[in-house]
């Protein structure tokens, strides 16, 4: 693996929560992973929320989760296990295929159509 890089986000909510999200998820990675960077982002938005995007790179592919937070449902917590489990069973002989594994979540505080949202199975 080349690195780890990401975004921690929110909209309409004080930038420090966006920085212990990201402080959160740096110290879940760095002692396995020590090539992390995350960016902290403040997005526009009509609702409140925040977010947390992590892609690791290799050499010739990549896999992105992503994780949309709300009071009480902390994507810096629950966004690492998935995370790091697919690290570790990362193996040199599926390197050469473009994986994208995406964790998806709605939840429906962030936005009242999103339990018009569409997952894919």
């Amino acid at each position: 693996m080349k690195r780890i890089h990401g975004i921690s986000a929110v909209s309409n909510l004080d930038v420090s929560i966006a920085e212990r999200q990201r402080n959160q998820a740096l110290l879940r990675l760095t002692d396995r992973f020590p090539n992390v960077e995350i960016h902290i982002e403040q997005m526009p938005s009509r609702f409140k929320g925040t977010m947390l995007l992590l892609i690791a790179e290799f050499e010739q592919s990549q896999c992105c989760y992503f994780g949309l937070g709300a009071r009480g449902n902390q994507p810096s917590v629950w966004l690492m296990k998935p995370l790091t489990s697919f690290l570790d069973s990362w193996t040199p002989m599926v390197r050469s295929t473009s994986v994208w594994q995406t964790n998806l979540s709605c939840p429906s505080r962030l936005h009242p159509a999103s339990r018009n949202c569409v997952l894919p199975k």
